[in-house]
């Protein structure tokens, strides 16, 4: 199209230069005559050119646009997929986590009364202990 374009260009710059030329030979109403002929009509040529070049234009816009909105949800949805899989291992964690602190937490009171008990025997045996000496 941008050939066409070209062509149209080439043509109604020609036309001008003839249309200056004529009138500078014969003056006003030869060039009027030249215009009457149907020459002039170029500019609607490259008119509906440019409208036909735009008319294309948008529509790769439109699916170029079209394109970047699909790659834009698709990337939403990916990054939405990611952040339950770090709400998920996060979970986990604090979950694992817990446990560990609640046997950690039974596993130090049953240490505490096994030292208590452990402490008592100690004790009972060395009072045995110094009233059989």
């Amino acid at each position: 199209m941008t050939d066409s374009l070209e062509r149209y260009a080439k043509i109604r710059i020609d036309f001008s230069d003839r249309m200056i030329a004529e009138r500078k030979a014969h003056g006003l109403n030869a060039s009027a005559g030249i215009v009457a002929s149907g020459l002039g009509t170029i500019p609607e040529n490259i008119r509906q050119l440019v409208i036909r070049l735009e008319t294309t234009e948008r529509g790769v816009l439109r699916q170029l646009n079209e394109k970047r909105q699909s790659f834009i949800e698709l990337l939403n949805k990916l990054l939405l997929v990611i952040m339950l899989l770090i709400l998920v291992f996060v979970s986990v964690v604090l979950a694992r986590t817990w446990r560990e602190l609640i046997v950690r937490k039974k596993t130090q009171v049953i240490l505490q009364d096994f030292n208590t008990r452990l402490q008592e025997e100690v004790d009972r045996q060395i009072k045995e202990r110094f009233l059989v000496f």
